[in-house]
C-alpha cells in the first residue's frame, strides 16, 4: 500500500516536470532560464 502512494507522489512530480517542459516548448524558456522557474509558478 505504501509503495503505491510513493508511486502516486512519483507520477505528479512527472507530471509536473512534464508541464513545465511543455512550458518552455511553448515558447517561456527565457522566462524560466531567468526566473529558474520560481517566477513562472509565483
Amino acid at each position: 500500500m505504501k509503495t503505491k502512494d510513493n508511486n502516486e507522489s512519483i507520477l505528479q512530480d512527472v507530471d509536473a516536470l512534464v508541464v513545465i517542459k511543455d512550458l518552455k516548448v511553448k515558447g517561456f524558456p527565457d522566462e524560466i532560464k531567468r526566473g529558474t522557474g520560481a517566477r513562472t509558478s509565483a
